[in-house]
């Protein structure tokens, strides 16, 4: 199982709380941390973690990730959970044709 953090905010002591929160927790260091693909935070990625799902949403709750981003992690069956981006792209659609693509 892996936990991942969205931090959306690139605050030097909520970066710092947020590790020292997942150190504590977690008990070894993320396996990776980057700034997110918006600029404006990072993500804090664990992998190979021996808990359930259930803990996972508890870990990611106490850590800090987005409160809405574990809710549609919990509420939706179909969807991939967990998501982070590396790029952030909008495509446009006019009448089902693409009509352009924007980096956001």
């Amino acid at each position: 199982m892996r936990v991942t953090i969205d931090l959306d905010s690139k605050s030097n002591f909520k970066f710092m709380w947020t590790l020292i929160k997942g150190l504590a927790l977690i008990r070894k260091p993320p396996e990776m941390i980057r700034l997110s693909a918006s600029g404006r935070g990072y993500h804090f990625i664990w992998r190979g973690l021996n808990i359930t799902q259930e803990q996972a949403y508890l870990y990611r709750r106490i850590i800090g990730d987005d409160k809405n981003r574990i809710r549609l992690d919990k509420l939706s069956t179909k969807r991939v959970k967990q998501v982070l981006f590396t790029k952030k792209q909008v495509t446009y659609y006019n009448d089902g044709l693409k009509v352009s693509n924007k980096n956001g």
